[in-house]
């Protein structure tokens, strides 16, 4: 059996489950089971994904790391991945579950000609001067996600993307096209139907605390939608970093929206999904996504959404979700009024989003990534890679 060490080394308990730690969860489900897979994590990830594979072995970093903020703890989260390597690299593939530097440095340094590297990417950032929130974090985020870039560039046999537009920047960067395979995220559908709804909120939203995924937006949209529904209630469902939370409460008492807006946190999904399920509209006015599972996972419940008009989301979504033209506040607010005052038309909405959806189905996704990272050759059967761009 092959031997696979998994790098999901840059899990933030802070920020609760990722979209891009779901589908890997997904994917190696099946992946272990034909294979001796080692996770090189975080306890907090490990819980998560040992609920359903039991199999996998677990080298885990020291919870003493969370006592520091981001970047140091993922400079010793990276030092420890080396140190474990240098004397435990008898792997056939190293596979990167992001393109942060704890999962990349270690694969770029422990790659050798006898094993294979296949790294994931879910999206690039946005120029600091222009992205939103703290600019001398999102500086440092860029930089050294350039950084990553130009290692996987060097080394990785294989890079997975989840759109078509991301593989198109990275071969305007120099990647080569013929190593980029495009796999969809990918839900669990079958999943999401047995979730009970649970009724308290007219709208959701799902996602990390972050003015990049427009928390900030949201309060001004839903002040609009209050002045027509007073009684009407918001659930923001995620983690954040406390000081951002704190701006984020700060913001909804000035709108003296504190009676309108409940930020739950981190719940389970059965949880999480259930109060998506019984809301009217789902709303994510994030300005930065590399495909959109929350979108996916919305429509899976049978809840229209409405998102920023983001280029990927034409490649993903294609037109069963409601698009606004990005930072229209007012646009956006009534067409949430509108959704909210017309029953039959959200119903509609629902339905065909629900029928679509139903082509982003895990199994088979999860089916194909596995052939793809068990196989002698990632790169050998190019008819079945680039079948997976055609899901």
């Amino acid at each position: 059996m092959k031997k696979i060490f998994v790098l999901a080394n840059t899990h933030w308990p802070l920020a609760g489950t990722s979209g891009g730690e779901a589908v890997l969860k997904n994917i190696f489900i099946k992946v272990a089971d034909r294979a001796n897979v080692t996770f090189f994590t975080h306890s907090c990830y490990k819980d998560y994904l040992s609920e359903e594979i039991k199999s996998a072995e677990y080298r885990l970093t020291t919870k003493l790391y969370d006592i520091f903020t981001i970047l140091p703890s993922y400079i010793f989260r990276t030092l420890n991945a080396v140190i474990y390597l240098l004397f435990n690299n008898r792997y056939d593939v190293f596979y990167t579950a992001s393109d942060f530097f704890p999962d990349v440095i270690p694969a770029f340094f422990f790659k050798k000609g006898h094993n294979k590297w296949i790294q994931s990417i879910f999206h690039l950032y946005s120029h600091y001067s222009i992205r939103k929130g703290n600019i001398l974090i999102n500086g440092a985020g860029y930089y050294l996600q350039r950084l990553s870039l130009y290692l996987i560039k060097q080394r990785a046999d294989l890079i997975i993307v989840d759109n078509r537009m991301l593989k198109e920047e990275l071969h305007s960067m120099g990647f080569d096209k013929r190593k980029i395979i495009v796999s969809p995220a990918g839900i669990n559908i079958d999943h999401l139907q047995k979730v009970p709804a649970i009724s308290g909120y007219t709208c959701t939203f799902l996602g990390r605390l972050h003015p990049t995924k427009g928390i900030f937006d949201l309060v001004e949209i839903w002040k609009i939608v209050c002045s027509n529904f007073p009684d009407a209630k918001i659930a923001f469902i995620g983690r954040g970093q406390e000081e951002i939370k704190a701006e984020l409460i700060e913001r909804i008492n000035d709108a003296g929206l504190q009676n309108n807006i409940d930020l739950l946190g981190f719940l389970p999904s059965h949880e999480a999904f259930g109060f998506i399920k019984s809301s009217s509209v789902f709303l994510f006015p994030s300005h930065e996504e590399g495909w959109g599972i929350a979108i996916a996972d919305a429509m899976a419940c049978q809840v229209p959404v409405i998102t920023w008009d983001l280029p990927v989301f034409d490649d993903v979504f294609e037109n069963y979700i409601i698009k606004i033209s990005e930072n229209n506040i007012d646009q956006f607010a009534d067409t949430v009024i509108d959704l909210l005052k017309n029953n039959s038309k959200r119903k509609n909405i629902a339905k065909s989003g629900f029928r679509f959806i139903q082509k982003y189905n895990s199994n088979k996704i999860a089916e194909d990534m596995m052939k793809v990272i068990l196989s002698e050759s990632p790169l050998a059967n190019a008819e079945h890679l680039s079948s997976l761009e055609d899901t």
